[in-house]
């Protein structure tokens, strides 16, 4: 499994974080708006889904930019000199740009 992506990470990579984090932050909120019609919300299946979607995006993206789908990721792998300042502020406009398309979807 790839941890992190390459040095200079082109457009593809901020393509697929982007799609990354939409398809994350979709399926989190999508089970949390499906529950409301629930009496309670079961944290077993919203641990389910995250685990799925997150195993989902990284099968999928993490050869292209290393599935961060995270800033917080991202600015740990910039302090530890794994991916370039200029990568890493595109990997984190794209992951913000991609949570909040996936939950105005």
């Amino acid at each position: 499994m790839i941890l992190f992506a390459a040095q200079d990470a082109g457009p593809a990579a901020y393509l697929a974080e982007f799609v990354g984090t939409l398809v994350l932050v979709l399926a989190i909120t999508g089970f949390v708006s499906a529950s409301v019609f629930a009496t309670r919300l079961d944290l077993l299946g919203l641990a389910v889904v995250h685990g799925l979607a997150l195993m989902g995006i990284v099968y999928t993206i993490g050869s292209i930019s290393g599935a961060h789908v995270n800033p917080a990721v991202t600015l740990a792998l910039l302090g530890i000199r794994k991916i370039t300042g200029r990568d890493a502020g595109f990997y984190i406009l794209a992951q913000l740009l991609g949570g909040i398309a996936g939950a105005w979807l």
